[in-house]
C-alpha cells in the first residue's frame, strides 16, 4: 500500500548496541523487514539514531525517564523524537522532559576514615540548595579506619529529603574498607572447584554467623551455592522456579518455619 510506513519493534540491534549494553542479546539489523520507511525501535535506555548509507532511519529515543542511578548520572533526564515527513524526507527534534534537576555529587573515600567521609559528605550537601532535585550522591573508596555502615547515610538521606529533595541515592558498590582483611588467591593452574573451595575456605570466619563454627560455615556456603546454581527446569514455570530455589534456600539456613510466620503478617 501506498504512504510512509513505520515498523515498531522492542528489540536490541547488535550494531547498534552500546558498549554498556555488550553482553545483551541483539538481533542483527538484517532481521528488520524490508519495504519501510522508519523503524521506531525500543528497549535500548540510550539515543541512538542510526541511518545506513542506503537505507531508512532507526531510531531509540532511550527511555522516557532514566530506570536507575546509572541513567539518572548519566543522561540526568528522558526524552523522546518528534519524527517530520516531507516529500518522503525523515527530519527528527528532540524533546527532552526534564522533570527535575538532578544534582550529582562525588565523594573521595580513599585515605578518610569513616567519620572524615561523612564530615565531607554533610559538608557538601550543605552547598546544595536540594528542593525539587534528586541528589545523587557517588563515595568510592578504600577507607582507613571504620566500615561504610559507620557512616550514616540514612540520616543523611533524611536531611536532604527534609529539605526538600524528591529523590536521594547514594552509590556505595565501589566503597571498602581496609579493616576487611584482604584476601587474594592465585588462581594458577586450578579447576574451578578447587579454586572455589579455596576462596571459601579462606574467607570463612570473617562474619561470624550465631551457632556456627568455621567449618559448618564452609559446608552450609557450598550447600548455598549449588542451590543458586541450579537452572531452571524444561517444563518449570519462572514462579515454579523461584519458589523452588527459595524452598531450598530457606531449608539449608534452617529457617523455613520463621519465614512462614514472616511472610503471614
Amino acid at each position: 500500500t501506498a504512504g510512509f510506513k513505520i515498523f515498531m519493534f522492542h528489540s536490541g540491534i547488535k550494531e547498534m548496541k552500546p558498549k554498556f549494553f555488550e553482553h545483551m542479546k541483539a538481533m542483527p539489523r538484517s532481521m528488520l523487514p524490508s519495504g519501510f520507511d522508519y523503524y521506531a525501535g525500543g528497549h535500548i535506555h540510550k539515543k541512538l539514531v542510526h541511518t545506513p548509507e542506503h537505507g531508512k532511519t532507526i531510531v531509540f529515543p532511550g527511555p522516557l525517564f532514566p530506570t536507575n542511578y546509572r541513567e539518572l548520572e548519566k543522561f540526568k533526564s528522558g526524552g523522546f523524537y518528534l519524527v517530520k515527513v516531507e516529500h518522503g524526507h525523515v527530519t527528527l527534534e528532540r524533546r527532552e522532559l526534564p522533570l527535575y534537576d538532578v544534582v550529582t555529587l562525588q565523594i573521595d573515600a580513599d585515605n578518610r576514615s569513616a567519620r572524615e567521609v561523612q564530615g565531607v559528605i554533610e559538608h557538601e550537601i550543605a552547598q546544595v540548595e536540594p528542593t525539587d532535585k534528586i541528589i545523587l550522591i557517588r563515595v568510592e573508596g578504600t577507607l582507613t579506619t571504620g566500615t561504610p555502615s559507620d557512616i550514616r547515610f540514612r540520616s543523611l538521606r533524611q536531611r536532604l529529603e527534609e529539605n526538600g529533595a524528591k529523590v536521594v541515592r547514594f552509590h556505595k558498590a565501589k566503597l571498602s574498607t581496609k579493616e576487611f582483611e584482604e584476601i587474594t588467591t592465585r588462581a594458577t593452574s586450578v579447576s574451578q572447584e578447587e579454586l572455589e573451595d579455596t576462596l571459601i575456605r579462606e574467607h570463612a570466619g570473617q562474619h561470624q554467623l550465631a551457632g556456627m563454627d568455621e567449618n559448618q560455615e564452609i559446608i552450609l556456603t557450598k550447600e548455598l551455592i549449588e542451590q543458586l546454581s541450579r537452572e531452571q527446569q524444561v517444563d518449570e514455570t519462572n514462579d515454579e522456579y523461584r519458589e523452588r530455589i527459595q524452598s531450598e534456600i530457606l531449608s539449608a539456613l534452617n529457617i523455613k518455619d520463621q519465614w512462614r510466620e514472616y511472610s503471614e503478617i
